[in-house]
């Protein structure tokens, strides 16, 4: 027996997934196929929890006997060769394929074990959009690298979230299974929340009153950036947006090195330093400045609690300080952020 393995995200999982898996065993690629969604813990913006993937699956498949779920994922993320062993040791008399898009082979050498996985496995190439030249892939075990002849319709999941958020629901009728879009509605998943319209608020007032904001962010990544462009208008609020992930770049961008000797990186005399300098910089009239530890002691900077995180809001006309020494213990580093994120909005709505 054939059986396919395809792993993913699907969030949310649409008809193209079905149609991929059902056309497969139709034309005798393989004679079933296992959905592995990815864990929770895969570094992907806006990954609902595995429980409602799988769910959601569930609804999609219905009692189709050939198509299977599985949570192999459920309590660790596991590498694709990983996975393809442990269906392996489960069915050892049959032959195990790996669903693989198109638009993965590009960077399939960069793998993890790639070459042990086309050594021992398959790989079933899906094309995203349209037929794909496969005499331009030179890879060893070429042999065991099948292109599916077959084309589907140009449709992700990034964007159904997408319009989902927007709230364009009738877009979704032909891409996603009735029960599926019932349970997203009934979860409220993916769907633009409350909390999401206070950058929106923020942007909006810093617009009327003609004020701007720069920031220079350490842990946060440019995190605290990235919402501020994600609203109309930002172009004209947004001066200047700095990731000083060192000490040395902080000390270029304008911190002075004698306020990191003596109060160490991790500090609010540091966020303080850090909103002062990307406002003067920026020419800003207003300055976020964010440092702190999150989940991993830096080996630079051996100093300060870790999961401690230092903000500090300056007011330029006002020539204040809003400072908050905010404590963040989720597991995940891109949980914390975004914690440290609307920590931030708070505090900006609050001073705007």
């Amino acid at each position: 027996m054939k059986i396919g393995i395809f792993g993913g995200c699907f969030n949310p999982p649409h008809r193209k997934h079905k149609e991929i898996a059902e056309e497969l065993i139709e034309k005798g690629y393989v004679d079933k196929v296992i959905f592995v969604p990815t864990n929770n813990e895969y570094p992907k913006d806006e990954l609902a929890s595995l429980k409602n993937r799988y769910h959601m699956l569930q609804l999609m498949i219905g009692k189709n006997k050939n198509i299977l779920i599985s949570d192999y994922e459920k309590e660790t993320p596991k590498k694709t060769y990983q996975v393809l062993d442990f269906f392996q040791r489960n069915y050892k008399e049959d032959e195990i394929y790996f669903l693989c898009g198109s638009d993965n082979l590009d960077e399939f050498t960069t793998w993890e074990n790639y070459s042990y996985i086309l050594e021992n496995y398959h790989l079933l190439v899906i094309p995203r959009e349209e037929k794909i030249d496969s005499s331009k892939f030179h890879l060893p075990y070429k042999e065991h690298i099948i292109f599916v002849d077959s084309t589907y319709d140009d449709i992700s999941s990034t964007k159904i979230r997408n319009w989902i958020k927007e709230e364009k629901m009738e877009l979704l009728d032909s891409y996603l299974d009735s029960s599926v879009l019932t349970y997203i509605k009934e979860k409220r998943l993916y769907q633009r929340k409350k909390e999401d319209e206070k950058m929106k608020e923020i942007v909006e007032k810093l617009e009327k009153g003609k004020r701007t904001i720069a920031t220079m962010e350490s842990c946060t990544g440019g995190g605290i950036c990235n919402e501020i462009t994600n609203i109309p208008g930002a172009s004209s609020v947004l001066k200047f947006s700095a990731v000083t992930y060192c000490n040395e770049y902080k000390i270029k961008m304008g911190v002075p090195k004698e306020t990191i000797e003596k109060y160490t990186v991790y500090s609010i005399e540091t966020a303080i330093a850090m909103s002062h300098a990307i406002s003067l910089f920026a020419e800003s009239d207003i300055g976020v400045g964010v440092t702190g530890q999150l989940n991993i002691v830096d080996p630079n900077n051996e100093v300060g609690e870790n999961n401690l995180v230092y903000i500090n809001i300056y007011e330029k006309e006002k020539n204040k300080d809003y400072s908050k020494v905010l404590e963040v213990n989720e597991k995940r580093r891109i949980d914390n952020k975004k914690i440290i994120i609307k920590e931030v909005e708070n505090m900006l709505q609050e001073i705007i």
